[in-house]
């Protein structure tokens, strides 16, 4: 039998900082809203990573967590 296992995620909004493409020495914000499968950090960094895929160097500055 088949199990599927249910997973929940959380709708956050990231507020976070990378490098601009054009002067790499200053940084540019960017916010987003997306779905989270946690709290945690690295949860929140493969977030990132999946929708921003061209960038790998994310300095997180803030995330309100949304209902």
């Amino acid at each position: 039998m088949n199990e599927f296992k249910a997973v929940s995620s959380h709708r956050a909004r990231i507020v976070f900082r990378v490098p601009s493409r054009m002067t790499p020495s200053r940084s540019q914000e960017v916010t987003i809203i997306t779905r989270v499968r946690d709290h945690s950090d690295e949860a929140i960094q493969e977030a990132l990573k999946k929708v921003y895929s061209q960038w790998d160097n994310f300095k997180v500055e803030r995330v309100d967590w949304l209902t």
